[in-house]
Protein backbone atom coordinates (compact mmCIF):
# COMPACT_ATOMS: atom_id res chain seq x y z
CA UNK A 1 0.00 0.00 0.00
CA UNK A 2 1.10 3.50 -0.74
CA UNK A 3 0.31 6.57 1.33
CA UNK A 4 -2.18 9.06 -0.05
CA UNK A 5 -0.04 11.95 1.16
CA UNK A 6 3.70 11.77 1.54
CA UNK A 7 4.87 14.84 3.43
CA UNK A 8 8.33 13.37 3.96
CA UNK A 9 9.10 12.68 0.28
CA UNK A 10 12.75 13.16 -0.67
CA UNK A 11 13.45 16.48 -2.34
CA UNK A 12 14.35 16.40 -6.01
CA UNK A 13 11.82 13.83 -7.19
CA UNK A 14 10.50 15.18 -10.49
CA UNK A 15 7.79 12.57 -11.03
CA UNK A 16 6.22 9.36 -9.85
CA UNK A 17 8.58 7.54 -12.22
CA UNK A 18 11.54 8.74 -10.15
CA UNK A 19 9.89 7.38 -7.02
CA UNK A 20 9.12 4.10 -8.79
CA UNK A 21 12.79 3.79 -9.80
CA UNK A 22 13.90 4.36 -6.20
CA UNK A 23 11.43 1.74 -4.93
CA UNK A 24 12.57 -0.77 -7.58
CA UNK A 25 16.24 -0.19 -6.73
CA UNK A 26 15.53 -0.65 -3.02
CA UNK A 27 13.62 -3.88 -3.71
CA UNK A 28 16.59 -5.25 -5.67
CA UNK A 29 18.97 -4.35 -2.83
CA UNK A 30 16.74 -6.08 -0.27
CA UNK A 31 16.38 -9.25 -2.34
CA UNK A 32 20.15 -9.44 -2.94
CA UNK A 33 20.83 -8.92 0.74
CA UNK A 34 18.31 -11.63 1.69
CA UNK A 35 19.94 -14.01 -0.81
CA UNK A 36 23.27 -13.53 0.98
CA UNK A 37 21.93 -13.56 4.54
CA UNK A 38 19.44 -16.42 4.06
CA UNK A 39 20.64 -18.60 1.16
CA UNK A 40 18.33 -21.22 -0.29
CA UNK A 41 19.66 -24.74 0.11
CA UNK A 42 21.23 -25.69 -3.20
CA UNK A 43 20.84 -22.15 -4.56
CA UNK A 44 23.50 -19.77 -5.76
CA UNK A 45 24.67 -16.74 -3.84
CA UNK A 46 24.71 -13.52 -5.85
CA UNK A 47 28.09 -12.55 -7.19
CA UNK A 48 29.67 -9.23 -6.43
CA UNK A 49 29.46 -6.74 -3.62
CA UNK A 50 26.27 -6.58 -1.59
CA UNK A 51 25.58 -3.28 0.13
CA UNK A 52 25.04 -3.17 3.84
CA UNK A 53 21.50 -2.28 4.83
CA UNK A 54 21.10 1.21 6.22
CA UNK A 55 20.44 1.64 9.91
CA UNK A 56 17.89 4.08 11.23
CA UNK A 57 17.72 5.93 14.50
CA UNK A 58 14.91 5.25 16.93
CA UNK A 59 13.54 8.74 16.23
CA UNK A 60 13.40 8.10 12.48
CA UNK A 61 11.65 4.75 13.06
CA UNK A 62 9.15 6.39 15.41
CA UNK A 63 8.44 9.11 12.83
CA UNK A 64 7.90 6.50 10.12
CA UNK A 65 5.59 4.56 12.42
CA UNK A 66 3.58 7.73 13.12
CA UNK A 67 3.21 8.35 9.37
CA UNK A 68 1.98 4.81 8.81
CA UNK A 69 -0.45 5.01 11.74
CA UNK A 70 -1.73 8.39 10.55
CA UNK A 71 -2.38 6.94 7.11
CA UNK A 72 -3.94 3.75 8.50
CA UNK A 73 -6.08 5.74 10.91
CA UNK A 74 -8.20 7.16 8.10
CA UNK A 75 -8.69 4.32 5.65
CA UNK A 76 -11.07 4.72 2.76
CA UNK A 77 -14.02 2.40 3.40
CA UNK A 78 -14.15 -0.51 1.01
CA UNK A 79 -17.35 -1.64 -0.63
CA UNK A 80 -17.24 -5.39 0.04
CA UNK A 81 -20.24 -6.13 -2.19
CA UNK A 82 -18.78 -4.26 -5.17
CA UNK A 83 -15.43 -5.99 -4.65
CA UNK A 84 -17.08 -9.42 -4.46
CA UNK A 85 -19.09 -8.76 -7.61
CA UNK A 86 -16.01 -7.55 -9.52
CA UNK A 87 -13.98 -10.52 -8.28
CA UNK A 88 -16.69 -13.01 -9.29
CA UNK A 89 -16.99 -11.47 -12.77
CA UNK A 90 -13.21 -11.57 -13.25
CA UNK A 91 -12.96 -15.12 -11.91
CA UNK A 92 -15.75 -16.33 -14.22
CA UNK A 93 -13.98 -14.83 -17.24
CA UNK A 94 -10.50 -16.17 -16.34
CA UNK A 95 -8.92 -19.46 -17.25
CA UNK A 96 -5.48 -20.99 -17.48
CA UNK A 97 -4.09 -20.86 -21.02
CA UNK A 98 -1.47 -23.64 -21.24
CA UNK A 99 -0.25 -22.48 -24.66
CA UNK A 100 0.74 -19.14 -23.10
CA UNK A 101 1.64 -20.54 -19.67
CA UNK A 102 -0.47 -17.91 -17.93
CA UNK A 103 -3.97 -17.06 -16.75
CA UNK A 104 -5.95 -14.99 -19.23
CA UNK A 105 -9.50 -13.95 -20.00
CA UNK A 106 -11.83 -15.78 -22.32
CA UNK A 107 -12.36 -12.68 -24.44
CA UNK A 108 -8.65 -12.10 -25.05
CA UNK A 109 -7.73 -15.70 -25.91
CA UNK A 110 -7.54 -17.07 -29.45
CA UNK A 111 -9.68 -20.04 -30.49
CA UNK A 112 -6.75 -22.53 -30.42
CA UNK A 113 -5.75 -21.26 -26.98
CA UNK A 114 -9.32 -21.75 -25.71
CA UNK A 115 -9.43 -25.29 -27.13
CA UNK A 116 -6.10 -26.10 -25.44
CA UNK A 117 -7.36 -24.57 -22.17
CA UNK A 118 -10.54 -26.64 -22.19
CA UNK A 119 -8.60 -29.80 -23.09
CA UNK A 120 -6.21 -29.11 -20.23
CA UNK A 121 -9.10 -28.55 -17.81
CA UNK A 122 -10.77 -31.76 -19.02
CA UNK A 123 -7.57 -33.78 -18.59
CA UNK A 124 -7.06 -32.33 -15.11
CA UNK A 125 -10.62 -33.31 -14.17
CA UNK A 126 -10.12 -36.78 -15.64
CA UNK A 127 -6.89 -37.24 -13.65
CA UNK A 128 -8.65 -36.09 -10.50
CA UNK A 129 -11.47 -38.59 -11.13
CA UNK A 130 -8.95 -41.41 -11.68
CA UNK A 131 -7.20 -40.53 -8.43
CA UNK A 132 -10.56 -40.57 -6.63
CA UNK A 133 -11.43 -43.94 -8.20
CA UNK A 134 -8.11 -45.42 -7.02
CA UNK A 135 -8.74 -44.15 -3.52
CA UNK A 136 -12.27 -45.55 -3.56
CA UNK A 137 -10.94 -48.95 -4.71
CA UNK A 138 -8.45 -49.02 -1.82
CA UNK A 139 -11.18 -48.12 0.67
CA UNK A 140 -13.48 -50.75 -0.84
CA UNK A 141 -10.76 -53.40 -0.49
CA UNK A 142 -10.21 -52.51 3.18
CA UNK A 143 -13.96 -52.60 3.85
CA UNK A 144 -14.28 -55.96 2.12
CA UNK A 145 -11.42 -57.29 4.24
CA UNK A 146 -13.12 -56.12 7.44
CA UNK A 147 -16.59 -57.33 6.41
CA UNK A 148 -15.53 -60.76 5.09
CA UNK A 149 -15.63 -62.51 8.51
CA UNK A 150 -19.06 -61.01 9.19
CA UNK A 151 -20.42 -62.24 5.85
CA UNK A 152 -19.10 -65.73 6.56
CA UNK A 153 -20.70 -65.71 10.01
CA UNK A 154 -24.02 -64.53 8.57
CA UNK A 155 -24.01 -67.37 6.02
CA UNK A 156 -23.33 -69.93 8.78
CA UNK A 157 -26.24 -68.57 10.80
CA UNK A 158 -28.58 -68.86 7.78
CA UNK A 159 -27.79 -72.55 7.37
Amino acid sequence: PRPRACPGAPAGLASDADAEALVAAEAVRLVRRDAVEHPVKGGQKPAGFVEALPTFSDDALAAAKRLVLDEAGSPKPDDADAFSAAWAARDAASLYLPTEGAVGTVGDASAPALVAAHKSAFEATRAQMAKGAQRAARVEARVAEKVEPLVGEAEELRE
